[in-house]
């Protein structure tokens, strides 16, 4: 598989972890439960590491690498904004959120290792982090029931 084409397919992944980093950072803050304060923080480090993982990829195929949230992250973000403002930080509503933004990941996340085949040294990478993006929506529904 080409440089160019590695990059194309772990591009959108680090938009989307940018976008779960940036999201979960505004969820804990709303949020006033400590034990789901903590988690989201916890979830906010875990998604900044995995995209700065994939930056260093990219960086070392020699292209050049996503460094924001998408377009439709900032939409998301401030709906969580909005959400969490108009319910006072209701915890149900921003975990809901939560795992919305997180099936959005997973299935962006199962494209890329769906299609075409990643090289051996990084399929792994990719398949951890989709597993513990799974992991976390699983925690989130644990806290909401």
């Amino acid at each position: 598989m080409e440089n160019k084409t590695i990059a194309d397919s772990l591009n959108p992944l680090i938009e989307i972890l940018k976008d779960g980093q940036e999201g979960y950072q505004l969820a804990s803050d709303a949020t006033q439960t400590p034990e789901i304060r903590q988690l989201l923080a916890d979830l906010s480090t875990e998604r900044a590491a995995f995209a700065n993982e994939l930056q260093m990829i990219v960086h070392r195929l020699g292209e050049e690498f996503e460094t924001e949230a998408s377009t439709a992250g900032g939409v998301h973000r401030t709906w969580i904004n909005l959400k969490s403002a108009l319910t006072s930080g209701d915890d149900y509503a921003i975990l809901t959120e939560c795992e919305r933004g997180d099936s959005v990941a997973m299935e962006k996340f199962q494209a890329a290792l769906a299609g075409d085949p990643l090289p051996d040294d990084i399929r792994p990478t990719v398949a951890r982090q989709s597993v513990a993006i799974r992991a976390a929506h699983a925690r989130m529904y644990s806290f909401r029931t």
